[in-house]
């Protein structure tokens, strides 16, 4: 693969998240970026071993990824296993924030 993997939570939904994770993926693709989207099968956030199993081999098989939070957050033998073996990874977390108004 040329471009970055974008390794999301394989998750019913549409959620906020996943709508938001949606459009970042197609404005990247505008913009002329060759990203492959990954939904890493699993009971996120609380991934059995083969979850993990997968995510991992995903990793090692793409030189950068940005790893949905979801994910990143409950499965960092994984990914410590990935940047190992080189892979570069960021992970992307959407949170609501309570910002106070005047």
């Amino acid at each position: 693969m040329s471009g970055p993997l974008w390794c999301k939570a394989d998750l019913p939904g549409p959620s906020g998240g996943s709508i938001y994770n949606a459009r970042v993926l197609d404005a990247w693709r505008e913009l002329g970026t060759d990203v492959e989207e990954a939904a890493v099968g699993g009971s996120w956030p609380a991934p059995d071993h083969g979850a993990e199993r997968e995510l991992a081999r995903r990793l090692k098989q793409c030189r950068s990824a940005l790893v949905d939070g979801i994910i990143a957050s409950a499965a960092p033998d994984a990914l410590a296993e990935a940047q190992a073996e080189g892979s570069k990874y960021r992970f992307w977390c959407t949170c609501p924030s309570r910002l106070k108004q005047d």
